[in-house]
């Protein structure tokens, strides 16, 4: 991957990341370490959000999640401070 790279998220990588129960949980933190490393340019689109949103919410547990404040998804994962805001 080339520095600053532009990368486009869809909603299964930002629920993954979001949620430590997911079965590609790690491989998400991973490759978000990987893109954070590269100064990635990182994009989505509207219903990325909203679909990520609504599931990270029916599968919400008290160690991750999303929220939607001031028009930025907020990713909470407790174990993880660098994910608190995405």
């Amino acid at each position: 991957m080339r520095q600053g790279q532009a990368v486009f998220v869809d909603s299964g990588a930002w629920i993954a990341l979001a949620l430590s129960q997911d079965s590609f949980h790690e491989q998400a933190r991973e490759h978000w370490d990987l893109l954070r490393g590269t100064g990635a340019k990182l994009h989505t689109s509207v219903p990325v959000i909203v679909e990520a949103f609504h599931i990270s919410r029916l599968q919400h547990r008290p160690t991750g999640g999303a929220d939607i404040e001031g028009g930025r998804i907020q990713i909470r994962n407790h174990q993880d401070p660098a994910l608190r805001a995405a």
